[in-house]
């Protein structure tokens, strides 16, 4: 119990770390002052380029995946597989939490974080939902309508396909969170503000 504890805080606490921040800083950029004043990948990529953009995802992305894959690896010894998932999933949200919500300052979206613990607990929905997400964006340039197009894939591959139960409403949850996270974004794109991401956007 105090393992799956730490387990989790450490997890909150490595999902705090501002990656899209620094890349931005070392591109040249102020992430709160500039483009979506998010600090996630996908407004470091919309002010700096895809090249600062990719490096900030990836390093996101590994926030969320190794918490998780080490829980899952270390609880599945001593636990059955339901409950060794079960802690995965919560350290998992954790370290999403500490993107989300991090302390003393604005979090991103997660998405990226979030596409982390997928793989690490979904590898074949998740490597699907992150093909379709650029596939996506090569097409709307639009990481709201990638987000939410790729995040979808996941409770739809998990209800048709041997999963816990639960994981279908914890999946469909984050679809949830995913469209609610980018409420805003939503109203831009809906009165034809919202600002695209190209290979050349600079700001």
């Amino acid at each position: 119990m105090v393992l799956a504890i730490l387990a989790v805080l450490a997890a909150y606490l490595l999902g705090n770390i501002p990656f899209s921040v620094f890349v931005a800083k070392i591109a040249g950029h102020d992430l709160y002052k500039t483009g979506s004043k998010n600090p996630g990948a996908s407004n470091v990529a919309r002010i700096a380029g895809w090249r600062w953009g990719s490096l900030a995802m990836a390093l996101d992305i590994l926030k969320g995946f190794f918490p998780t894959i080490i829980a899952l690896l270390v609880a599945d010894s001593y636990l059955n597989e339901e409950s060794a998932r079960m802690l995965a999933y919560l350290v998992g949200f954790a370290a999403m939490m500490g993107h989300v919500v991090p302390i003393g300052r604005k979090g991103g979206k997660g998405i990226a974080t979030g596409a982390g613990v997928a793989l690490a607990l979904l590898p074949l929905p998740a490597i699907l939902a992150i093909t379709v997400w650029f596939i996506t964006m090569k097409i709307t340039k639009l990481p709201v309508v990638s987000s939410i197009v790729a995040t979808a894939i996941l409770p739809i591959w998990v209800g048709f396909n041997h999963y816990f139960q639960w994981e279908f409403f914890i999946t469909a949850a984050l679809l949830i969170f995913v469209i609610a996270r980018h409420a805003p974004n939503i109203r831009r794109l809906i009165r034809r503000e919202e600002t695209g991401v190209t290979k050349n956007t600079r700001q």
